[in-house]
């Protein structure tokens, strides 16, 4: 699918890729259900299933609640009307120096 976004550049004909790719996307999610499923014996099996996608979506939840902070430190928020031309990394830079010199 993506090897044929670089070949096609007719609107229309781009559904195919998309596509592909929307399927490999899929497989790629639900496969490791399935695989936990067949592994488990049926005994607390909602309960097992519920930690495993608390480990999927508790990474994604923090993603997006540290670009609340993360953003700010670039130089504003990344949307389609205001994307910044430059951002600030050195602003960046000195938080991660205060950051990392803490001595454990």
């Amino acid at each position: 699918g993506y090897f044929m976004i670089y070949f096609i550049h007719n609107k229309w004909l781009m559904i195919i890729p998309f596509c592909l790719i929307g399927i490999s996307y899929l497989v790629i999610n639900t496969q490791p259900f399935s695989l936990l499923t067949e592994a488990l014996n049926g005994q607390h099996e909602g309960s097992y299933l519920g930690l495993f996608n608390c480990s999927i979506c508790l990474p994604q939840i923090c993603a997006s609640v540290a670009s609340f902070w993360l953003f700010p430190l670039m130089g504003g928020s990344i949307n389609a009307g205001n994307v910044p031309s430059r951002w600030d990394f050195s602003r960046l830079r000195r938080y991660q120096r205060k950051i990392c010199s803490f001595k454990i």
